[in-house]
């Protein structure tokens, strides 16, 4: 490759980065209740650009500065967020908070998150202006390619404009893009992963690409055929393009067997071409995959926990039974007790009353007196 062809594909890329850039942009909301301008400072590579394009030093310290304006009559509260760039499943690079859906790559070194601070949120007041201000600190350590980022910044409208809009929030991006050399850096793709699944009743494959270098990828082109393992008849094949990769990142492309092309259970081999127009790049991998009988295990599994779960329930039934049971019996019981002492203490009282009632007659008071004199006599 001739020095010439080097330049013009180092010149594609740059414009190819800055369209997809400027696209991340415009497709935000377009109703944003503020506008907001970044002032770009004297460091930047591209002045023309609408995002930062920044040559750095190691160890340099930076602030950014976006100028935020409220036209409107109300006041404006923002969030902000800094993020790292990823790549999200419809194959674009994604400037928003992914943290939640995907892991911080291996290859990552040098995140914009890391070397970026800012506030949480600002408030706008009504006809007013404020600069919102983030906090650069290079890394001591040189590094070649880039550092790619997002600042994300949201607004939820007021209550009243919340009831007319259902509180949607606006977001505006602005991306960020560190360098510090002009040494050319390759992009390298891995293949990481190969999970057959189901999705909506069809077989799937789940296919996890990793771009393990700083510098972004565009225009790839992902072609997939699938055969039985030990055979070259092609089972389904399908082929997508214009699909883009972040530095240091990785995305699942997804394969959806449309025509039910693949067996409940069988092994298979999948051969995944992914080419890249801009670098003019190429990689090919032939990985192996097995489709066990996922569903009916599900169903298995399934079944089992449905037998548990009637066993379950049956048995608290009857212990819910066998403890109610217990409960009536005892208070019958604590009811006969309570009867029978209440029968004594009747008997003890009608016996009571009738021992007073009772009149000595003569002949034994007699009968006494004598029975003393004798004792005495003695």
């Amino acid at each position: 490759m001739t020095i010439k062809q080097k330049n013009i594909r180092l010149l594609i890329m740059k414009i190819s980065f800055f369209v997809g850039l400027c696209l991340t942009i415009i497709t935000t909301e377009t109703s944003f209740a503020v506008s907001i301008k970044p002032i770009l400072p004297n460091n930047q590579s591209d002045s023309g650009a609408t995002y930062y394009d920044l040559r750095m030093k190691p160890g340099q310290e930076q602030e950014l500065k976006l100028e935020v304006s409220n036209p409107s009559d109300i006041e404006q509260e923002l969030a902000i967020e800094l993020n790292d760039a990823t790549t999200n499943l419809s194959g674009d690079i994604d400037y928003s908070d992914r943290s939640k859906q995907v892991t911080r790559d291996k290859s990552l070194t040098v995140s914009f998150k890391d070397i970026a601070q800012a506030e949480s949120k600002t408030v706008v007041p009504a006809h007013e202006k404020r600069i919102i201000t983030v906090q650069l600190k290079m890394p001591p350590e040189q590094f070649d390619g880039m550092v790619l980022g997002g600042i994300k910044i949201s607004s939820i409208e007021s209550r009243q404009s919340q009831s007319n809009d259902q509180g949607r929030k606006k977001i505006y991006i602005v991306a960020v893009k560190l360098t510090e050399t002009d040494t050319p850096v390759m992009a390298n793709l891995n293949l990481l992963q190969v999970l057959p699944k189901k999705a909506d009743g069809k077989q799937t494959l789940q296919v996890t690409v990793q771009n393990d270098q700083a510098v972004n990828i565009e225009e790839l082109e992902y072609t997939a055929t699938i055969t039985e393992q030990d055979s070259d008849t092609v089972l389904y094949q399908t082929k997508q393009s214009n699909y883009r990769m972040a530095p240091n990142s990785s995305t699942t492309f997804i394969i959806a067997d449309e025509v039910n092309a693949l067996k409940p259970t069988g092994r298979y081999s999948l051969q995944l071409t992914v080419k890249s127009k801009d670098t003019d790049q190429e990689w090919k991998w032939d990985k192996g995959f097995e489709i066990a009988k996922e569903a009916e295990t599900h169903q298995k599994n399934s079944n089992h926990l449905m037998i548990y779960i009637v066993i379950c329930s049956i048995t608290l039934v009857f212990l819910f039974i066998f403890l109610i049971t217990l409960l009536l019996l005892r208070r019958r019981r604590q009811r006969q007790y309570e009867a029978a002492l209440y029968q004594k203490k009747r008997k003890r009282k009608r016996r009571k009353k009738s021992q007073p009632n009772k009149k000595k007659s003569p002949e034994s008071k007699q009968k006494r007196i004598k029975k003393i004199k004798k004792d005495k006599h003695r």
